[in-house]
């Protein structure tokens, strides 16, 4: 999950609670008994949390806790996710048996004391729910941590089912699924609808009952495995984000930690599924992997206010700072922008420009140190004569040659501080979209002859504009189309691309094509409507085919490239 690069930022704050509903946390345990707050025991029997029995399940619990604030540099054992944070442990049940009348009782004391921003339950059925349970959490999602919701993670289960175990199923819980090391999902982790995140989850190193009880007889358990390992990983990343900005809302952390995931390779992630409101998501592990680095410098960023882009000069202040804590400000290039490292002040050095980073650094007596860090713009564009305009697939090519009346996808160099794109079209051009972006779409003349294409770049501040051009030459009509014949269009299997002879157009049906041309080899590429690549290819003897009948039915876009010269055309796949 990339930890150590988090505790970079931040190793957690004593002032974060994350609260184990479990079968209880051994109060003894010396890489524990640091980080423990006085917890509840939700079954009745009084032992503020502890951990009474001494099966195997027994230390369930223990080994939860441990992997999310075991106590670092201590000499011994392990170190949780989060281990500057504080475990509050809550016992809602014994061995394997969790009890949901005690789960509810935990969820409310937890709830009216305030007594915890985080919840891990590392436990879960199928089939089964409590309408108890459930309103104690709608409760604590809602007026818990003071009005900003406690956040709650629970296990998808394993059982290898596509279904998620309740409670994790509820919209407001997090849903943590299994990985491997492989990164993939554990063949026996649930995934399916509700799943939202997948984290390690197997032979995790971490905290076991002492002596004989528990797992083994040394204290720790080196392969705690399952969802019920992998929750708790999540829980501790939790932990650091709120430990960087406890002013967050359950709404704003959980969009942290879900939108900075890790996507998984051999996964395929779709935008806009109906209940994933916080990227792309896949059916086997959700937004993807955890990644605590990514989280937690998103988190540092959000709790700094002032500009993305100055000027001349600014302020920077933080929306929270650790109680007690002194703050020490910095920037990345003073010879661009210097900071006053103690009221956050910010002046433009000589007129330079460049992208800096600004870091607040806070720390208190008693350990809580975050890093605070906001990438930032200073003056004007850094653009250069190099900095190039160009139609889609053909950068570097001036003058460029363009068909009469088709429309191009155009594209100008990333520029360094640009938010603003200012188009200037030749007579007879005309916008399609984007006409004040970095990217629109533009068709060009029906008239053949010589034109001038401009771009300019610019930001908020004063004499920022840059300007570039390109020329480009317009045929007769498209004589390269007429080398080019496309079809079936529309097609539901096959789509082929070929060069002919003959001055056959590009077709809208099937057509019966001449011999193959020995004209120069061309390449095509099949787009999304957005330039989303789908499919791309070299002529082999003339020719390309795409195999399109695993795409969705739709219009899509055909970009052939042959001789300087770039075709694009409107597909249709009708199934």
């Amino acid at each position: 999950m990339n930890v150590p690069a988090a505790w970079a930022v931040t190793a957690g704050c004593n002032t974060v609670r994350v609260a184990i509903l479990d079968n209880g946390v051994e109060l003894s345990h010396p890489d524990l008994a640091g980080n423990l707050l006085p917890g509840f025991d939700a079954t009745g029997g009084g032992n503020n949390g502890n951990a009474t029995g001494t099966g195997a399940f027994d230390a369930h619990g223990t080994n939860c806790a441990g992997i999310v604030a075991a106590t670092a540099n201590n000499g011994m054992g392990v170190a949780g996710v989060a281990h500057n944070s504080r475990i509050v442990p809550v016992k809602v049940g014994s061995g394997q048996t969790l009890d949901f009348q005690a789960m509810a009782a935990g969820i409310d004391w937890l709830t009216v004391n305030n007594f915890a921003d985080i919840v891990n339950i590392s436990a879960g059925t199928i089939g089964a729910s409590n309408q108890l349970v459930t309103d104690e959490i709608n409760r604590a999602t809602s007026i818990g941590r003071n009005g900003l919701g406690i956040v709650f993670f629970a296990i998808t289960q394993n059982n290898s089912s596509g279904t998620v175990a309740y409670p994790a199923i509820l919209q407001n819980v997090i849903a943590v699924g299994s990985l491997d090391q492989s990164n993939t999902r554990v063949s026996t982790s649930n995934y399916g609808t509700g799943l939202d995140v997948v984290a390690p989850g197997s032979c995790i190193y971490t905290t076991d009952l002492q002596g004989s009880a528990g797992q083994t007889s040394n204290d720790y358990w080196t392969c705690f495995s399952g969802t019920s390992a992998a929750s708790p990983n999540a829980a501790g990343v939790m932990a650091l984000i709120l430990s960087i900005n406890p002013n967050l809302t359950l709404a704003q952390a959980r969009q942290i930690l879900e939108s900075n995931t890790d996507k998984l390779s051999g996964y395929t992630f779709t935008a806009n599924v109906s209940g994933q409101p916080n990227g792309t998501w896949n059916n086997e592990v959700g937004y993807g992997k955890v990644n605590a680095n990514k989280a937690a410098l998103a988190a540092s960023a959000s709790a700094i206010i002032g500009p993305s882009l100055v000027c001349d000069i600014a302020n920077y202040s933080l929306q929270f700072r650790p109680v007690g804590s002194s703050v020490s400000w910095s920037s990345s290039d003073p010879s661009i922008l210097f900071i006053n490292q103690n009221t956050g002040d910010v002046t433009r050095q000589n007129g330079n420009s460049g992208s800096v980073t600004i870091t607040a650094n806070a720390s208190t007596p008693s350990g809580c140190n975050v890093v605070y860090k906001k990438s930032i713009f200073v003056g004007v564009p850094i653009a250069s004569n190099s900095t190039l305009i160009y139609p889609n697939g053909m950068r570097g090519i001036d003058p460029v040659s363009l068909c009469a009346s088709c429309t191009y996808n155009f594209l100008v160099d990333f520029v360094a501080g640009a938010n603003s794109y200012s188009w200037v079209l030749p007579p007879g051009f005309s916008f399609v979209s984007g006409c004040s972006t970095s990217t629109p779409g533009i068709r060009t003349s029906a008239v053949s002859g010589t034109y001038t294409l401009y771009c300019s770049q610019s930001n908020a501040c004063p004499g920022s504009v840059w300007t570039h051009n390109l020329t480009i030459n317009i045929g007769g009509g498209g004589e390269q189309q007429q080398m080019i014949s496309v079809y079936p269009n529309p097609t539901s299997t096959d789509l082929t691309i070929e060069a002919t002879y003959s001055d056959l157009t590009i077709s809208d049906n099937s057509a019966t094509v001449s011999s193959v041309s020995n004209s120069p080899t061309f390449s095509a590429k099949l787009t999304e409507q957005f330039n989303s690549e789908l499919q791309n290819g070299i002529s082999v003897n003339g020719k390309i085919v795409f195999d399109v009948h695993t795409i969705q039915k739709g219009i899509y876009y055909l970009h052939v490239i042959r001789e300087n010269e770039l075709i694009v055309k409107q597909i249709l796949i009708d199934k």
